[in-house]
């Protein structure tokens, strides 16, 4: 049997490890940075220590056997985050889920390597990836081992999204190159 858990990492609160199915917001401020771990969750013990930026950004980690899932919430819409594996390596596939009612750009660094991802809010939801080197946005297809195929998860599938979420597998040629943390960074709508 395979128990999973939640953790639940908010800026200004307490880290929290509950069952998936139960995740209440943690409810005392942290110190700078919240160590998450655990064991039991999969076939070894999963650590990271995650540094939000805002105070009211909400970052759920469910960890299972070889993957991770971080689950982003941000009721401001516009935030970032720092993950950083404490026990080693990161798990073979890493998700990351944006709890946002739009994405229009997530920056995703890891060591010398930045992507820029987006999902237009208007007609067919183009999804565009651009690998940044030196300053110049390198547009990416498919075929890049640096590709993030962004999916959005929601019944009506029109954005602004009422419900559902934005999810993205981490590219692993992303974190293969020695990537000591994952840094994230979203804005769901450009705000004029």
């Amino acid at each position: 049997m395979m128990l999973t858990a939640t953790a639940v990492v908010m800026a200004g609160a307490a880290l929290a490890l509950v069952p998936a199915h139960n995740a209440p917001a943690p409810k005392t401020p942290p110190a700078k940075a919240l160590p998450v771990s655990g064991t039991g969750w999969g076939a070894a013990p999963s650590a990271f220590r995650i540094m939000p930026l805002q105070k009211d950004d909400r970052i759920e980690v469910m960890p299972s056997a070889g993957r991770v899932a971080f689950i982003i919430r941000d009721p401001g819409g516009i935030g970032g985050a720092t993950i950083t594996p404490t026990g080693g390596d990161w798990p073979a596939t890493v998700v990351v889920r944006l709890c946002l009612r739009g994405l229009e750009s997530l920056t995703l660094t890891a060591g010398d390597i930045t992507l820029i991802a987006s999902v237009a809010s208007h007609g067919d939801h183009a999804r565009r990836v651009v690998r940044r080197n030196g300053g110049t946005d390198h547009p990416l297809d498919k075929n890049s081992p640096y590709w993030a195929d962004i999916r959005i998860r929601s019944d009506s599938r029109r954005i602004p999204l009422e419900d559902g979420y934005f999810e993205l597998i981490v590219p692993a040629a992303m974190l293969r190159n020695k990537a000591d943390s994952l840094s994230l960074r979203w804005i769901d709508f450009y705000r004029g």
